[in-house]
């Protein structure tokens, strides 16, 4: 590829994933300057019309992550404007960032993801019965969010009010120090309700007027990096907290990554053979990960189970398809040259 090209690695924004998507820009740029190419850096704002014409560029590099960014909405102003991006297209990305659509289309495929239901805001009696009919333990989940940012898990023992979820969002939970850990708040504050003083766990409908609860599934969570439509290889990740949450994704030292991902050959096989489906039939490009929770624990059925299909998956120093392709021999910039390689528009 021609070293004189102008690249624009679009990046920051101003949703809740933010700081990840600067960390994973300043990485990409860094990348970009070592292969000899000429790199900008644009901090994505609503005037990202004016920003490209300022700064003219010959391709996208799309650090960004979240609503705007990687949803499909950027992806369709740089296919307007014939500017050729990384990552996945408006389709692909706008389907992915939406848990339930990831969920139904991996389904006519066979695959599988844990039970869940859609609670709607206002629809009290309705959410009363949805949240029955999955039962304890479940997660709480925005339906079009990353970096674990919202979710929240209730264990059979949380004292959770399970008829009143207008508040979900906003912490406002006692910390007890003495006792058991029973919510987990899945952001980069760590909130913890204990049976000492326990009040409701609130929450606000901030991120939209729909979520998703599904049923908790413990077991090992592996997470498979595809590139080129090829399956690279699957880690696995055991965080020192209950689950795998922003804190833990972007901490050093809060997770233990386990490379390869200790299954058996043969379930080594199948996860990689399920993560190329997923990435296929979902229209994704150039790179994604595939998260999976393998149902092993507690009398599970030891089936994997599909979490998610990210379609902008993090590019910073603890980030996961780094590590996985460092593995198997491809280093980071060559990651960053095999995208801009082929940035295209629709």
């Amino acid at each position: 590829m021609k070293k004189n090209r102008n690249i624009a690695v679009l990046m920051g924004g101003w949703n809740s994933e933010r700081e990840v998507s600067l960390r994973s820009g300043e990485a990409a740029y860094e990348a970009l300057l070592k292969l000899g190419h000429h790199a900008t850096k644009i901090d994505f704002s609503r005037k990202i019309f004016e920003q490209l014409r300022e700064v003219k560029p010959d391709i996208v590099f799309n650090a960004l992550h979240g609503r705007y960014g990687e949803d499909g909405r950027v992806q369709a102003v740089l296919d307007i404007l014939q500017i050729p991006y990384t990552h996945s297209g408006v389709l692909s990305s706008a389907l992915c960032m939406d848990k339930v659509l990831t969920y139904k289309i991996c389904d006519t495929i066979g695959v599988k993801s844990p039970a869940y239901e859609v609670l709607k805001k206002g629809e009290d009696e309705k959410n009363k019965e949805k949240i029955f009919a999955v039962g304890k333990p479940f997660v709480i989940k925005p339906i079009n969010e990353g970096s674990s940012v919202g979710v929240e898990i209730i264990l059979p023992n949380t004292p959770f009010d399970l008829f009143d979820l207008s508040q979900y969002g906003h912490v406002a939970n006692q910390l007890s120090a003495k006792s058991e850990p029973l919510i987990y708040k899945g952001s980069s504050r760590l909130k913890m309700a204990g049976t000492g003083d326990l009040r409701q766990s609130q929450y606000g409908w901030a991120y939209g007027d729909e979520i998703i609860i599904e049923k908790y599934i413990a077991g090992q969570e592996i997470q498979v990096a595809v590139m080129d439509n090829k399956a690279l290889g699957a880690i696995e990740v055991r965080p020192k907290k209950l689950f795998y949450d922003y804190e833990c994704k972007y901490t050093p030292g809060m997770t233990d990554y386990i490379m390869p991902a200790a299954i058996s050959h043969d379930r080594y096989d199948e996860i990689l053979d399920l993560a190329a489906r997923c990435h296929k039939i979902t229209g994704c490009r150039g790179v994604s990960r595939i998260d999976f929770i393998l149902n092993n624990k507690d009398g599970g059925d030891d089936r994997f189970y599909l979490l998610e299909v990210n379609t902008h998956p993090g590019f910073t120093a603890t980030s996961l398809v780094p590590k996985i392709a460092k593995y198997v021999g491809i280093s980071f910039e060559e990651i960053v040259e095999y995208l801009v390689k082929n940035a295209r528009y629709d």
